[in-house]
């Protein structure tokens, strides 16, 4: 019998695992998930999963990749960024009378790698727009199994943004507006001043 299984990384912050398939104790196949990734991937009694965290050496090769790939200054890092992004949202969303925002040390871990994933769409898309932000969006949490609903449920998995960009209230496109405006400003922070904002 062979089903069809949704593996999420399960880690809070920017750190990456790996997933692999084994077959007779053999690892067959390994894919590495990112904050906020999943993958789909069939299993039988003939094989088997393992997860398992980056080892040190690794987690910094990627952080290497990562820092090339995206351009941050030196001294911040994606998960700097994220928490600043996270903490502008949660402050805009206070303006419009929503509390239920919690600060970044508090929010769950899907909270915080959807905020990781959405910055690493913005500082790998030069380009991006408030509407491919939406979208990146939109697609990542269509593909955990999230939907529309009234009220924003983590167990239901229902949000009220779960539809077109332009169908949003004009206050939630401002959300990403805002969201790849952070994330500029923190990728064009001056070198000497990293340091100091990333702490």
């Amino acid at each position: 019998m062979t089903v069809k299984v949704t593996i999420q990384n399960p880690l809070p912050g920017d750190k990456a695992v790996k997933v692999g398939v084994t077959a007779g104790g053999e690892i067959t196949d390994v894919y590495l998930l990112e904050p906020g990734d999943g993958i789909d991937i069939e299993v039988s009694d003939k094989n088997g999963l393992m997860i398992e965290e980056l080892e040190a050496e690794e987690q910094t090769a990627l952080d290497n990749e990562r820092k090339g790939a995206i351009n941050l200054p030196d001294g911040v890092s994606v998960d700097n960024v994220a928490r600043a992004c996270h903490e502008e949202n949660r402050l805009y969303c206070q303006s419009l009378g929503d509390e239920s925002q919690p600060e970044w040390d508090k929010a769950t871990a899907w909270q915080q790698a959807s905020a990781l994933s959405g910055v690493l769409n913005v500082l790998r898309s030069p380009g991006m727009t408030p509407e491919g932000s939406h979208l990146s969006w939109l697609m990542q949490k269509s593909n955990e199994g999230w939907k529309y609903g009234m009220v924003k449920d983590a167990v239901e998995k229902t949000h009220p943004c779960m539809v077109d960009f332009k169908d949003l209230p004009e206050e939630h496109r401002k959300k990403d507006e805002i969201f790849i405006a952070t994330v500029r400003k923190w990728q064009g922070v001056n070198h000497e001043h990293a340091g100091a904002l990333a702490s």
